[in-house]
C-alpha cells in the first residue's frame, strides 16, 4: 500500500501517468480495425401514457 501513499504525496507523477494511459487508450481505439470495433444494436421500448 506504499504506492498509494506515494501516489497521493506526488500528484504530478500520478496525473502524468493518468494522462499517458488515457492518451494510449484513445490512440489505440482509433487505430483499431473496423472489424474489431463491432456495431451492436440495443433493442428498447418506451411506454408513454397520457394523464386524463
Amino acid at each position: 500500500m506504499q504506492w498509494i501513499k506515494k501516489g497521493t504525496q506526488q500528484p504530478v507523477v500520478t496525473l502524468l501517468l493518468f494522462i499517458a494511459l488515457s492518451l494510449a487508450g484513445v490512440f489505440s481505439y482509433f487505430e483499431m480495425d473496423k472489424q474489431e470495433d463491432s456495431k451492436f444494436l440495443v433493442n428498447g421500448i418506451a411506454i408513454v401514457t397520457k394523464k386524463r
